[in-house]
């Protein structure tokens, strides 16, 4: 358990935020997390909606209160919460300050610090609770939120507890001035215990008459402290109306910035933890990226001969397998990393996308497991989309509960009615193509969609999202596609301008699409006679076919002008 608190000298720096962001990135990737809300005078955490709970649970204070009266350590489980977060349940766990209310308040003023410690309680009561944990929960990581200033719980949380503690401080002087002594206490602890420490500038605008100004603050603060920031944390307005858990791949563009911070942050913590598994793979994925396959699969093996209990271990060293097509191989680690996390899901996913490719009984178990736990509907999608290749019927299980999550994005849609398209469920496509097309009304993907599934059960209807697909082309650069995508875009308009009568534009994408498939030996190409990727032999022969009907509608031979 590698224990990293959270500090501040003054509020309003974020603190809690890049606690609560920290938790649920180390939580999405598999580790076991802790949070613990020390900060008993004006507590925080449970703002970010981490847990749902109808009525108020007792915390930390609640804990430490029983204490002083039974003089015994109480049962942990009672005080502490699971999250319910899609992702991450049952792989964070928090213990806030308490229920807030008039017993503890009351329950806070009797709490001295001081006696405790000067009675020598105070100090195995903490190292009990950190065992406590460690026992109950096993957690990889146990984040603790500090009280900001120089208090006696602010000791405890900077140097009794923690293997790191991360300093946040904003660039003027009271933070600065007051976030260095701090500093250096740490790292002359008289104690002797080896503590790390991670230095965070936040909030910091990023504004251009500003440089200058932002350049001298850090530059003082570098003098100060003697270190440099080794992160920075960008002002986002956003954060003062609402408390957020910030994805740095979605939402509007500031949010990205800071959800891109949030996430070095946490690689700087798991590199300051020497046992953690990742820190362990860093050299072995370090080699795989660069190519060097043999050095790469000798350190993952030095990883699973030191760290045989890690599924995390097992996972990368599958994933490794996996890439070198290697599915026996990869499937064996993943069970391994199954066995340990039965309840993981990106094991799950793993599992169902590799037996997909060699035993199809096996991709279903699995398959369903994942989507048994899985609430996350993006992930949902990516794994039904590499399902599908070779269970169409099971895949639309996983494709209908992405849409039942995301109502709202049209992909999950379109990747809904692709797959009823293939198993010849037009009627059901159709309805899945309206959905796309009224979140998305320009989407020429959407309009030609719809069009062919209404097509296929001969609704008159069809030719209308045709010409509109055809407006919508028309006026579409596509010179930037690429190959695949160029011979699929052609294929599929073809059949437009054909239901429309216009053969001979009909003719000329067949001719673009045959010549660039032609290009592309061993690939693959989505079709939109199958709505399913085919081999580049296959695509070429159903072009010739679809070519000479068209060119003999359109009344000309092979020979003959297309120009006009």
């Amino acid at each position: 358990m590698f224990v990293t608190t959270f500090y501040s000298y003054k509020g309003g720096v974020g603190r809690t935020s890049a606690l609560v962001n920290t938790a649920y990135r180390l939580a999405r990737r598999g580790k076991r997390v802790f949070v613990l809300d020390f900060d008993l005078e004006a507590p925080g955490l449970d703002a970010y909606g981490l847990c749902n709970t109808e009525e108020p649970r007792p915390g930390l204070v609640e804990y430490l209160s029983a204490f002083m009266e039974t003089g015994t350590v109480p049962q942990l489980h009672e005080y502490v919460l699971e999250s319910t977060l899609p992702g991450i349940a049952e792989k964070l766990c928090l213990m806030s300050a308490g229920k807030k209310d008039d017993a503890y308040r009351a329950a806070l003023s009797q709490l001295d610090w001081k006696v405790l410690y000067r009675q020598k309680k105070g100090y195995f009561l903490m190292e009990n609770l950190k065992a406590a944990i460690q026992e109950a929960f096993k957690p990889d990581y146990l984040l603790v939120d500090s009280r900001t200033g120089l208090t006696d719980i602010s000791g405890i949380c900077t140097l009794q507890l923690p293997n790191l503690v991360v300093l946040l401080f904003s660039l003027n002087q009271q933070n600065i001035n007051g976030i260095s002594p701090i500093l250096r206490a740490i790292k002359s602890n008289k104690i002797n215990r080896n503590i790390a420490t991670l230095l965070v500038a936040s909030p910091v605008p990023d504004m251009p008459q500003w440089v200058e100004a932002r350049r001298e603050r850090f530059e003082y603060a570098r003098k100060t402290m003697g270190s440099a920031a080794e992160v920075v944390l960008p002002y986002d307005p956003f954060l003062a109306f609402k408390e957020s858990i910030i994805d740095g791949f979605e939402g509007h563009q500031s949010n990205s910035y800071l959800g891109k911070a949030y996430d070095s942050l946490v690689e700087k913590i798991i590199s300051a933890n020497a046992t953690d598994v990742l820190t362990l793979l860093k050299a072995a994925i370090a080699y795989k990226n660069e190519g060097n396959h043999d050095l790469a699969a000798l350190k993952f093996r030095e990883v699973i001969e030191i760290r045989p209990d890690s599924p995390e271990a097992w996972l990368e060293f599958g994933k490794f397998e996996k890439i070198q097509r290697k599915f026996k191989e990869a499937c064996e680690y993943f069970e391994k990393a199954h066995l340990l996390a039965p309840r993981d899901c990106e094991t799950l996913a793993q599992l169902a996308t590799t037996f997909v490719y060699t035993d199809k009984l096996k991709c279903e178990e699995y398959f369903r497991k994942f989507l048994s736990l899985e609430n996350d509907a993006q992930h949902i999608l990516r794994v039904s989309e590499i399902v599908r290749i070779g269970l169409p019927e099971l895949a639309l299980e996983g494709f209908m509960k992405s849409t039942s999550l995301d109502p709202a994005n049209p992909s999950t849609f379109i990747a809904l009615g692709q797959t009823r398209m293939r198993l010849k469920h037009y009627r059901e496509a159709a309805d899945a193509y309206r959905h796309a097309l009224e979140m998305s009304p320009n989407s020429l993907v959407n309009m030609f969609n719809l069009g062919t599934a209404l097509a296929r059960v001969g609704d008159e209807r069809a030719n209308s999202y045709f010409a509109k697909a055809i407006d919508i082309w028309e006026q579409t650069d596509n010179s930037g596609a690429n190959r695949a995508s160029l011979a699929n875009q052609c294929e599929a308009m073809s059949h437009a301008y054909s239901a429309l009568g216009r053969f001979d534009t009909a003719v000329k994408l067949l001719e673009n699409a045959l010549a660039v498939s032609q290009e592309l030996e061993d690939s693959r190409i989505f079709s939109s006679l199958h709505y399913d990727y085919v081999s580049q032999k296959r695509f070429v022969l159903d072009i010739q076919k679809l070519l000479d009907t068209a060119r003999r509608r359109a009344g000309t031979t092979p020979g003959s002008s297309l120009t006009q």
